[in-house]
């Protein structure tokens, strides 16, 4: 996958953050594309790539914050939560 094809998916909008106001769409959009970006300077992000990258957004929250998270990685995509099943 590219940087850009992911930048052209994700969907700030839905961001937690950005519903409850606390941020606007394009600091959610600029984190994640920065925080993408410095990890692979080609531009093309591998699998083991996006788990590190999401494995540090999580681990930048409290435990208690799973469902948080949750939200973060569902909404972002457009994934809906009847789709998303526990390991």
């Amino acid at each position: 996958m590219t940087v850009e094809w992911l930048e052209a998916h994700f969907n700030a909008a839905k961001h937690p953050r950005v519903r409850t106001r606390d941020k606007s769409t394009d600091q959610v959009f600029l984190e994640f594309s920065n925080g993408l970006r410095s990890r692979v300077p080609s531009g093309v992000v591998s699998e083991d790539t996006w788990v590190e990258y999401y494995a540090d957004v999580n681990a930048c929250l409290p435990a208690e914050k799973d469902e948080y998270f949750i939200d973060i990685a569902l909404s972002s995509w457009g994934i809906s939560q009847d789709a998303f099943i526990t390991p």
